[in-house]
């Protein structure tokens, strides 16, 4: 229970999640961006904020700041399989994005539980940065914006307090 204390839970049907005050460094970072609206190029810069403060590690910050669509080539292929056409300065809704991609390596990735666990954390921090965002400045105030029932199974993060 003292997880807590100067957090705040969220209740989603049967699920419970408990959000821990951002850290200061991190709030500030949160507050340059707009996360469920964001482009891939604004995402490699966040990351890098995130990474260079201490709050992502070398393979977060890889993973994270990859941005298929920054790509010279992306068109001719990424985009020849996909038939979509890059559009680095679309904004999209980050947290849904990785979301869906912790949904789909727990089906086709359950083999390797290190880069699940590292998409875990890459969501609970986006979650949390999400939900910063939404008390501190109204954004990102959509109906869907709590937690699926997946995340708020999850272990709680540990307030991703930094280094």
């Amino acid at each position: 229970m003292a997880a807590a204390i100067g957090g705040r839970i969220i209740i989603d049907g049967d699920d419970i999640r408990i959000v821990e005050p951002l850290d200061k460094r991190l709030a500030a970072i949160a507050d340059n961006y707009e996360l469920r609206s964001m482009t891939p190029r604004q995402m490699v810069d966040f990351s890098w904020e995130l990474h260079k403060e201490g709050f992502l590690t070398d393979e977060e910050y890889a993973a994270l700041s990859f941005q298929p669509e920054l790509m010279h080539n992306f068109d001719r292929t990424v985009g020849a399989l996909t038939g979509e056409k890059a559009a680095p300065d679309r904004p999209r809704d980050y947290t849904a994005i990785w979301r869906d991609r912790l949904a789909f390596e727990e089906t086709h990735l359950s083999h390797d539980p290190v880069v699940i666990e590292r998409t875990r954390k890459i969501v609970r921090m986006l979650e949390d940065i999400s939900e910063f965002q939404r008390d501190t400045t109204g954004r990102n105030a959509e109906p869907n914006a709590l937690p699926s029932k997946a995340l708020s199974t999850l272990p709680l993060s540990p307030a991703f307090a930094g280094p």
